[in-house]
């Protein structure tokens, strides 16, 4: 039998309800999810207009939640500190956020799963390839933004073309518009 318990959804750069991979997977369980948006230290290191448009995407995805019967939880202080207490608070069985990958989201990452107490799973959803995935010939992971996007646009051509009905390597049609410094032009 799954866990009946509570999962804590951890919303934090991820503000949006629809592609939201930590959030279908809390759906699909069956289990109460209760989102929550921390302002933690991540969120006060930013300057003040980020601060602004994340207040901004918070309200909005409050206002979305509620329209669908839910409401947001909101909480400040360190990410693990005000974790822990929604964990006892709730008694939620499980933590789950999508995965970001500046050197102090990690940092506090790590430290919430170790300290946590209770399941914490990190999804990938925030970048169209995490950069774990993407290794060089010899096996070992990628070290250059060259080798980086190298490897990543051909699938991101691909992907893009799909949607658009055509082939990699296919022009997407005479009105399609490249943006370029100072305006657009048509090709």
């Amino acid at each position: 039998m799954t866990d009946p318990r509570p999962i804590l959804l951890w919303f934090r750069r991820d503000l949006r309800l629809s592609d939201h991979p930590a959030l279908h997977e809390a759906a699909r369980s069956g289990r109460p999810v209760i989102p929550v948006f921390l302002c933690d230290e991540g969120v006060e290191t930013l300057g003040a207009a980020p601060r602004m448009r994340i207040g901004m995407g918070v309200a909005e995805l409050a206002r979305s939640l509620e329209a669908l019967g839910s409401r947001l939880v909101l909480r400040r202080g360190p990410a693990l500190e005000a974790l822990q207490a929604l964990v006892a608070e709730t008694g939620a069985g499980a933590v789950w956020w999508t995965r970001l990958h500046d050197p102090l989201s990690r940092r506090r990452d790590d430290g919430v799963a170790k300290g946590l107490g209770v399941e914490a799973r990190a999804f990938p959803g925030h970048l169209l390839h995490e950069p774990e995935t993407v290794r060089t010939g010899a096996g070992g992971p990628s070290r250059s933004t060259a080798h980086f996007s190298g490897h990543c646009a051909p699938a991101t051509r691909a992907s893009r073309c799909r949607r658009r009905g055509g082939s990699p390597g296919q022009s997407a049609g005479p009105n399609r518009t490249v943006w370029r410094t100072g305006g657009s032009t048509r090709r």
